[in-house]
């Protein structure tokens, strides 16, 4: 008989994944459209964008038997103050583990923990014609509510991006101010992240 699999897990990222995530990542960069980048980060370049996301932002791994096959996380989207409850959200999988529902846990832990860090208004940026990723955004409650036509050029073509939004938490009254990662305690992450991993298994 064949052994049970371990199951998956969810956690944050750790600078000691930079290198694992970097090399999911850049097959998104050298062949295709889905990301605008034109060159994957070195190592280190990469690392440092680890470091300063996970200062604030949850930025969440998902692995399985210690090996990682995805991971999200979300970033400041705009610069001035008044757009302080706004964060862009971001997912990328191993391209050889789709369709196992990871995407979805991931999304799900990362939506919650920006609920409880006070965010308001999630987005996501999608090459319009990364057809797989809108459907995604979709069944993650998000809406389409813009499309910037031909505003990108890759892979000799000019590419339209559609631009999805996701509303958390309530709009009443003032609101708090945004937190950071860093104030949650790590049980509160642990026990979301235990949560959402359980659709996977």
């Amino acid at each position: 008989m064949k052994p049970l699999e371990p199951k998956g897990r969810i956690r944050l990222a750790s600078l000691d994944d930079a290198n694992v995530l970097r090399a999911i990542y850049a097959p998104y960069v050298e062949k295709t459209v889905v990301s605008f980048e034109t060159a994957a980060p070195g190592v280190e370049e990469f690392r440092e964008r680890v470091r300063e996301i996970s200062r604030d932002f949850p930025y969440l791994v998902y692995e399985r038997n210690g090996k990682i096959l995805g991971y999200a996380y979300a970033h400041k989207c705009f610069a001035r103050k008044a757009y302080s409850w706004d964060a862009e959200t971001t997912v990328y999988l191993d391209v050889n583990e789709r369709g196992q529902g990871i995407g979805s846990a991931l999304y799900g832990a990362l939506i919650e923990i920006l609920t409880a860090l006070e965010y308001r208004n999630l987005y996501a940026v999608v090459v319009s014609e990364n057809k797989e990723s809108c459907r995604f955004h979709v069944k993650c409650g998000f809406k389409l509510f813009c499309v910037f036509h031909k505003s990108g050029w890759k892979d000799g073509r000019w590419l339209d991006v559609s631009w999805y939004e996701r509303q958390i938490g309530s709009f009443e009254g003032t609101p708090s101010e945004t937190r950071s990662i860093s104030e949650l305690s790590p049980d509160f992450i642990d026990e979301i992240c235990v949560r959402h991993c359980e659709r996977t298994q």
